[in-house]
This record gives structure tokens, sequence and C-alpha cells, in this order.
């Protein structure tokens, strides 16, 4: 009789395990897409030139679209581009952009401007602009992913890259998968939340700087911003409420059953006698 109720709970057991693996990868993954719809790729044209990059959205006003990318994407020899095509989380229409403030000396910073007229139809509301990570929460080996413009479309890593270094407002990280493109792209942590904005790759390494160090500029250009921590009154908001529901049940039932491992089990309560 012991045996068989054991042997029940194990099987219990390893579906709710499953189960709750299950949800917490859909959670990921609903993750994931959510942190695409604030990541623009574009192509920005010069005379005789083109160079492609990737963009974060920062803020929406009434007007306008606001994005920051790295500088030397928009910045060629001193130019700046004829023309920004740019296309929103991996969509196909094509917007035009212009360059707004740029810092090509120092921590290689662009913003674009997309007039929200240009842009009528796309889905731009309610974007998750609650995907700030806390300011120096990247440490060495933690895993992290990247977004960015490959070949004119958007690509991100399935298995995580790491942080190798922290210099500063540098974050170095070891990748072989990003390329030229993912220049002005974010760089997330495994919750999907914004570290940093890629600068560049010099495989096996990639380069971004700080989002905090980007905010302050933007601030200091007197621009708005809306991105922030998923955070209120100290307290965490998940940004997919009905997947961390759904684990968060899955996790207690979890706990309830655990016990069961011993000679005692779980479900009815006439079964624990």
């Amino acid at each position: 009789m012991i045996a068989r109720r054991l042997a029940r709970d194990g099987i219990a057991l390893l579906v709710a395990l499953l189960l709750l693996l299950s949800a917490r990868g859909a959670a990921a993954a609903d993750e994931a897409l959510e942190a695409q719809r604030l990541v623009a790729t574009f192509s920005a044209r010069f005379d005789g030139a083109e160079q492609l990059g990737t963009a974060i959205v920062f803020a929406l006003t009434p007007e306008r679209i606001h994005l920051v990318t790295a500088a030397h994407v928009v910045r060629h020899k001193g130019r700046s581009p004829t023309a920004i095509e740019l296309k929103f989380g991996g969509g196909d229409r094509v917007v035009r952009a212009r360059l707004g403030q740029f810092d090509d000396k120092g921590l290689d910073i662009a913003v674009l401007v997309v007039e929200r007229r240009d842009a009528s139809g796309l889905d731009l509301d309610e974007l998750p602009f609650d995907r700030l990570a806390a300011a120096g929460s990247a440490k060495r080996g933690d895993p992290v992913f990247v977004i960015g413009n490959r070949r004119n479309a958007l690509s991100v890593n399935v298995t995580p890259d790491r942080v190798s270094g922290i210099r500063g407002e540098k974050i170095a990280f070891e990748s072989n998968f990003v390329v030229t493109g993912f220049s002005g792209g974010p760089l997330l942590n495994d919750r999907w939340q914004l570290l940093g904005l890629v600068l560049g790759d010099n495989v096996p390494e990639g380069e971004a700087i700080a989002f905090g160090a980007v905010a302050a500029k933007l601030k200091e250009w007197g621009l708005p911003f809306a991105l922030r921590p998923p955070y209120a009154d100290g307290q965490w908001i998940p940004t997919q409420r009905s997947a961390a529901s759904t684990v968060s049940r899955l996790s207690m039932a979890l706990t309830e059953c655990l016990p069961s491992v011993w000679p005692t089990t779980c479900g009815r309560p006439e079964d624990r006698a």
C-alpha cells in the first residue's frame, strides 16, 4: 500500500515539475516577445554607403516616437545620413526617421525621431516601458541576451551569452552571435530587463554601455524618458501577470506535494491518514 502511494506521489511530483518548467518557459517566451516590441531595426544611407543598426524606444509623446541608438551607425566620416528607414519590432512596415541629438565623441549614442503621423496604424500603444534593470545589477558571469539587426531582420540569441567584465560604464560580454548591425540594440538580463546599449562586436566579445549612463544623457538633453524598472513602492510587478500567476500556483502545488517523498502523500486529505 505504501509502495503504491509512493509511486503515485512520484508520478504526481514529476508531472508538477514538468508543468512548472513548461509554464516558466512560456513566461520567458512571452517576456522575450514583449521586450522585442521596444526594439527597431533600421538602415542609414549615406552617399555611396549604407549602415545597418538597431534602436530602442525610450519614450512616446502624442507627436513623436523617441529611440536611442549607437552614434557611429548614424554618423559616417563626420556626416549625417541622407535617409533613415526603420522597422518596429521585427515588422515589415518601413517608416522614415530623422537624426536628433547625438554624442559621437563620448558615449557614442544618438537619438532617432519618428513622427507619430508617419507611424499611424502601428501597434505602439502600451509599450512595455517597465523593462529597465536596476543600476549596477550586471555581474560577471550573468547570462545576457541581445536583440539586433541581422541583414535587415530582427534577431535574438536563443542560448544566452555571459557577462565577461564590467569596466566603468562599459559591460563586456562573451559573444559570437553579435554582428555589426546589432549596434544600438539592447543588452538584456535573463529577466529580459534592459542592462545596456550595444556599441559593437569584437569577437569573441561584444561591448555595451550601461543604460544608466544612456538615460542620464537623454535626460540631460531634456528629452522625455519613459523607461523604468518593474518596481513600485519597492515591490516587483510581473510584466506578464498571467504567466507569473500560473507559475506561482504551480509552485504552491509543488510545495504542498514535496512532503510526499516521505511516507505521506499530497492530494486528498483522506490519503494522508
